[in-house]
Protein backbone atom coordinates (compact mmCIF):
# COMPACT_ATOMS: atom_id res chain seq x y z
CA UNK A 1 0.00 0.00 0.00
CA UNK A 2 0.97 3.46 -1.00
CA UNK A 3 0.56 6.82 0.29
CA UNK A 4 0.24 9.62 -1.71
CA UNK A 5 3.70 10.65 -1.60
CA UNK A 6 4.42 7.37 -3.11
CA UNK A 7 6.30 6.07 -0.01
CA UNK A 8 5.34 2.31 0.56
CA UNK A 9 3.32 1.98 3.70
CA UNK A 10 4.28 -1.05 6.43
CA UNK A 11 1.50 -2.54 8.55
CA UNK A 12 2.06 -1.86 11.84
CA UNK A 13 1.78 -5.73 13.09
CA UNK A 14 4.08 -8.13 11.29
CA UNK A 15 1.24 -10.47 11.30
CA UNK A 16 -0.92 -8.41 9.23
CA UNK A 17 1.45 -8.42 6.62
CA UNK A 18 0.83 -11.85 4.33
CA UNK A 19 4.30 -11.17 3.14
CA UNK A 20 5.94 -12.17 6.16
CA UNK A 21 6.56 -15.75 7.42
CA UNK A 22 6.88 -15.99 11.03
CA UNK A 23 8.38 -19.56 10.92
CA UNK A 24 11.01 -17.71 9.53
CA UNK A 25 12.30 -15.58 12.27
CA UNK A 26 15.44 -16.41 13.54
CA UNK A 27 14.33 -15.07 17.26
CA UNK A 28 11.57 -17.13 17.82
CA UNK A 29 11.91 -20.80 18.19
CA UNK A 30 9.51 -23.57 17.26
CA UNK A 31 7.42 -23.47 20.01
CA UNK A 32 7.01 -19.62 20.15
CA UNK A 33 8.93 -18.94 22.49
CA UNK A 34 11.88 -16.29 22.35
CA UNK A 35 15.68 -17.71 21.65
CA UNK A 36 17.85 -15.21 23.73
CA UNK A 37 21.34 -15.41 21.40
CA UNK A 38 23.10 -12.44 23.53
CA UNK A 39 26.75 -12.91 25.18
CA UNK A 40 27.91 -13.58 28.31
CA UNK A 41 24.60 -15.76 29.12
CA UNK A 42 25.22 -14.97 32.79
CA UNK A 43 24.68 -11.66 33.07
CA UNK A 44 21.62 -11.32 30.03
CA UNK A 45 19.62 -14.67 31.79
CA UNK A 46 18.72 -13.27 35.26
CA UNK A 47 16.75 -10.29 35.94
CA UNK A 48 14.98 -8.11 33.87
CA UNK A 49 15.83 -5.89 31.06
CA UNK A 50 18.14 -3.33 32.27
CA UNK A 51 17.56 0.83 31.38
CA UNK A 52 19.50 1.32 27.93
CA UNK A 53 21.16 4.15 29.58
CA UNK A 54 22.81 2.02 32.11
CA UNK A 55 24.13 -0.58 29.67
CA UNK A 56 25.48 2.18 27.45
CA UNK A 57 27.40 4.16 30.47
CA UNK A 58 29.04 0.19 31.32
CA UNK A 59 29.91 0.07 27.50
CA UNK A 60 31.34 3.77 27.97
CA UNK A 61 33.23 2.33 30.69
CA UNK A 62 34.50 -0.42 29.35
CA UNK A 63 36.26 1.65 26.40
CA UNK A 64 37.63 3.74 28.55
CA UNK A 65 39.21 0.92 30.31
CA UNK A 66 40.48 0.07 27.06
CA UNK A 67 41.84 3.56 26.06
CA UNK A 68 43.38 3.26 29.39
CA UNK A 69 45.08 0.00 28.49
CA UNK A 70 46.51 1.25 25.01
CA UNK A 71 47.80 4.55 26.37
CA UNK A 72 49.79 2.53 29.13
CA UNK A 73 51.17 -0.11 26.33
CA UNK A 74 51.81 2.84 23.91
CA UNK A 75 53.57 4.84 26.96
CA UNK A 76 55.85 1.45 28.13
CA UNK A 77 56.77 0.89 24.79
CA UNK A 78 58.12 4.62 24.21
CA UNK A 79 59.76 4.62 27.02
CA UNK A 80 61.81 1.99 26.13
CA UNK A 81 61.97 2.75 21.94
CA UNK A 82 63.63 6.43 23.10
CA UNK A 83 66.95 6.89 24.48
CA UNK A 84 65.82 8.88 27.51
CA UNK A 85 68.61 9.98 29.96
CA UNK A 86 67.64 7.47 32.30
CA UNK A 87 69.82 4.47 33.93
CA UNK A 88 68.70 1.47 31.57
CA UNK A 89 67.80 -0.50 34.42
CA UNK A 90 65.38 2.17 35.46
CA UNK A 91 63.90 2.51 32.13
CA UNK A 92 63.12 -1.21 31.80
CA UNK A 93 61.26 -1.81 35.07
CA UNK A 94 59.30 1.18 34.12
CA UNK A 95 58.80 0.27 30.76
CA UNK A 96 57.86 -3.22 32.23
CA UNK A 97 55.74 -1.73 34.69
CA UNK A 98 53.46 0.57 32.15
CA UNK A 99 53.11 -2.89 30.07
CA UNK A 100 51.94 -5.04 32.85
CA UNK A 101 49.53 -2.51 33.49
CA UNK A 102 48.59 -2.01 30.56
CA UNK A 103 47.84 -5.45 29.52
CA UNK A 104 45.63 -6.18 32.94
CA UNK A 105 43.51 -3.22 31.54
CA UNK A 106 41.55 -4.81 29.80
CA UNK A 107 41.08 -7.91 31.98
CA UNK A 108 39.81 -5.71 34.64
CA UNK A 109 37.47 -4.11 32.00
CA UNK A 110 36.00 -7.11 31.64
CA UNK A 111 35.68 -8.23 34.79
CA UNK A 112 34.20 -4.62 35.62
CA UNK A 113 31.57 -4.94 32.61
CA UNK A 114 30.36 -8.59 32.92
CA UNK A 115 29.68 -7.72 36.93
Amino acid sequence: MRDHRGVSERPADPSADPSVDPSADPSVDPGGAPVDRRFPRGVYGAGEEPDPRFSLANERTFLAWVRTSLALLAAGVALEGLDLALQPQLRLAASLVLVGLGALCPVQAWRGWAR
